[in-house]
């Protein structure tokens, strides 16, 4: 229909704010490699509230998708 489109369009279109995130609230990390990259948003409701990005050494190009996101998750939380 014409509002779902509308919809995804702004979604698509907008970039996200982040929020102030509240300490008391659980937060939720979203992490994702490629060959080329690592990144990770921290997420809250929901929400996003910091984003990292990390380029992807040559000796890692060659692991497995999953160990390269292993080492994201590990680049993020230090």
């Amino acid at each position: 229909t014409g509002a779902a489109f509308t919809t995804l369009k702004t979604a698509i279109t907008t970039a996200p704010v982040l929020v102030m995130p509240h300490f008391a609230k659980p937060f939720v990390v979203e992490c994702d490699a490629s060959t080329y990259g690592f990144g990770a948003v921290l997420l809250q409701d929901h929400h996003p509230t910091a984003f990292f990005s990390h380029t992807v050494t040559l000796r890692h190009q060659s692991l497995a998708a999953y160990e390269q996101e292993l080492i994201g998750l590990i680049l993020v939380i230090r």
